[in-house]
């Protein structure tokens, strides 16, 4: 395990992150919803 190419993983794991936080601010601007970035409004009453 020690022998594992760190560099390698570190670089996907910060590509994978980067691309999933492009994907909720791509993903925010369209309807409400559950999203990281998005925001629930109330119903009106």
């Amino acid at each position: 395990m020690l022998d594992a190419p760190w560099m390698g993983a570190l670089s996907a794991a910060a590509l994978a992150a980067v691309l999933a936080l492009l994907t909720a601010v791509a993903t925010s601007v369209g309807p409400e919803g559950p999203g990281l970035t998005e925001t629930v409004r109330k119903a009106p009453e």
